[in-house]
């Protein structure tokens, strides 16, 4: 055979065979964005916080952080102590996959306020004057109105508690100290104060959620709305009270999570489910529509128990200027006395000569409602 036509042995190279060209590398090309990973934020309260959770909810903005406090006082084995409580929350849209068949939904998720919000264990089961006036002042705080301090009374630690043995994990009874007793009192107030404040933080959680996982507005406004509405309720005259109204005062849980079902556990899971069932059978979810109508019915209802309280005040306003006009007391110090009565609005309308018409009952309405972050955004 022609030894031209045998293979011939490459040489130069490992084994025999050419080095493989590499590609040459430069530092430069390693090089990432000269820019700061940290950027800072602003953290909002009020309306400017409602209309950047509108954003993040209709993918304009990523995030949106809440910042405010709440101030509270109490006496501490006799002693008096007070709170103020920094709330520092970020909102944002989290997509979860449902493992069981890959299938995808959105919701609204909170980071950073690190504390529990699940509804069956934040909701009261029923309230009085003085913890719907502390739920409703957490409200405001979160829409930046100035709030009076809530008092949470009196703080008396046990003389004696359990704790474990070191090594061995026994229970011991041992002593406490007066600086114990305060440690333990503080650490009360504060899961007192934050039991006010959690369900505030955490209904603008449910707006998001709503949008993104039932196709529907304002679940968190009706949270608020029926929180408001109970702390009406409570000083309105009974016989104003529907039977819905006492459903309400009788288990503001059971009420809340009964109509609100998206509340419940799994709740925006099962209501995202049936809502995309509806839409792959039709162009309408009547889960979305039914779900809309009850939160708008608690908004109604609320708006009731509002008309219900300006009848009531409108009569003492009435009277009390009546009667501090037949005295002749000066009018800078009647409208004072109103404001002390009833409240800043009261006497700004007297400052103002309001008439307490249909266009007053308006706008009282619209006052409520906007202090705690009810209904649309304006």
């Amino acid at each position: 055979m022609d030894p031209k036509l045998l293979p011939q042995k490459r040489t130069g190279g490992s084994g025999g065979d050419s080095p493989r060209p590499t590609k040459k590398f430069k530092l430069s090309d390693f090089s990432g964005p000269n820019v700061s990973p940290v950027t800072p934020t602003v953290p909002v309260q009020g309306n400017p916080f409602r209309k950047q959770l509108d954003e993040v909810g209709s993918g304009t903005r990523i995030t949106t952080q809440l910042g405010t406090a709440f101030p509270v006082s109490f006496t501490n084995e006799g002693a008096p102590r007070a709170q103020n409580h920094q709330i520092n929350a970020v909102y944002q849209l989290k997509e979860q996959v449902r493992t069981n068949d890959q299938q995808k939904w959105t919701q609204g998720m909170m980071t950073g306020y690190g504390h529990g919000t699940t509804w069956g264990d934040i909701l009261p089961t029923t309230l009085t004057k003085e913890s719907a006036t502390g739920y409703g002042r957490a409200i405001k705080s979160v829409m930046g109105q100035t709030v009076k301090t809530t008092e949470l009374g009196d703080y008396v630690a046990p003389p004696t508690r359990q704790v474990k043995r070191r090594g061995t994990g026994n229970l011991e009874t041992v002593n406490n100290t007066l600086s114990d007793k305060r440690t333990l009192n503080d650490a009360s107030a504060k899961s007192d104060a934050l039991g006010f404040m959690t369900p505030a933080v955490t209904s603008f959680v449910e707006d998001l959620t709503g949008l993104r996982a039932a196709n529907t507005r304002f679940t968190g406004s009706a949270v608020r709305a029926t929180f408001l509405r109970a702390k009406l309720a409570l000083d309105n005259d009974p016989s104003t009270h529907s039977d819905d109204d006492k459903a309400m005062l009788s288990n503001f849980k059971g009420y809340l999570s009964g109509q609100l079902t998206q509340l419940k556990k799994d709740g925006a899971a099962n209501l995202a489910q049936s809502v995309s069932q509806d839409l792959s059978n039709g162009p309408n979810s009547v889960t979305a529509s039914n779900y809309q109508l009850a939160t708008f019915n608690l908004h109604e209802a609320l708006n009731t128990t509002i008309d219900h309280t300006f009848d009531r005040k409108k009569a003492r306003f009435e009277a009390k200027w009546q009667k501090y006009s037949d005295a002749k007391m000066d009018p800078v110090a009647a409208q004072a006395k109103i404001g002390q009565k009833l409240g800043n609005w009261w006497a700004e309308a007297a400052r103002n000569g309001t008439p307490m018409d249909g266009h007053a009952k308006e706008a009282y309405q619209e006052r409520k409602r906007t202090r705690y972050g009810i209904g649309p955004v304006e």
